[in-house]
């Protein structure tokens, strides 16, 4: 039998048999809306493209913020505006949004010879 001739719910669950464990683990984490979309194949594919693309975002956003140093002509004040800028897309914590800020600071300053 061919799967395109397969009713929403054994497509669906054909695809959560071979996707592999830690995505099974992610799935079952998900949340639909309406609960039985949940078994409709196109439906679970739209969930987890979601998913990778916000992680995908937030990793990405988040190297961008851990390689951002202090450029040559760049003052203090901008710098640090640009590293608030930064942070907003990060998804931090905010028991560690200005921590990793100064962090940030300390390791991306410019040496200045005096």
């Amino acid at each position: 039998m061919r799967l395109q001739q397969c009713n929403e719910e054994y497509k669906t669950a054909t695809f959560l048999s071979v996707i592999g464990e830690e995505a099974l683990e992610i799935y079952e984490g998900m949340t639909f809306n309406p609960p039985e979309s949940s078994k409709v194949l196109d439906s679970v594919v739209k969930k987890f493209e979601e998913y990778c693309i916000r992680q995908t975002n937030e990793t990405f956003k988040r190297y961008l913020f851990n390689s951002r140093s202090q450029k040559e002509d760049e003052s203090i004040d901008h710098y640090v505006l640009a590293l608030r800028t930064l942070a907003k897309s990060c998804n931090f914590c905010q028991c560690l949004h200005d921590s990793l800020i100064c962090d940030r600071i300390v390791f991306g300053v410019k040496k200045s010879l005096p």
